[in-house]
């Protein structure tokens, strides 16, 4: 992945551990990528390109897919993404808005039925 998105190998000033977690996400085959690597470079804009098919993949079939911080968090990575990339890729927002649409409809059929639930409780409107 490094030589596609030009990513050069010549040492920063110095290296941090994102720095450094980066560079062994990059260093692994597209094929290999994790939810964390693409949670990972896509929150810091690297090979959003290559990375966004399939966390959008991932997040449809699962849109609370985690990596290492919090579920959802791909999500919220793929999400903070910024307005010129959609406007690029207009397809991509189309998709994501797609994900994001079908989990309202699920979150309103939980409400729906959490609401029959809860009228039904047997120990009055407070426990």
């Amino acid at each position: 992945m490094k030589q596609v998105i030009g990513w050069t190998d010549a040492a920063p000033p110095f290296k941090t551990p994102l720095i450094e977690r980066c560079e062994a996400a990059l260093a692994l085959p597209l094929k290999d990528q994790t939810v964390e690597t693409m949670r990972l470079l896509l929150g810091q804009g690297i090979a959003i390109d290559m990375l966004l098919p399939g966390a959008l993949d991932i997040l449809e079939l699962d849109i609370l897919a985690s990596g290492d911080l919090y579920e959802g968090d791909l999500l919220a990575s793929c999400q903070r993404l910024p307005a010129s990339y959609w406007r690029e890729h207009p397809d991509h927002w189309v998709r994501l808005d797609s994900i994001l649409r079908d989990f309202d409809q699920k979150v309103d059929q939980v409400n729906k039925e959490r609401a029959g639930f809860m009228a039904n409780n047997p120990f009055g409107a407070k426990l």
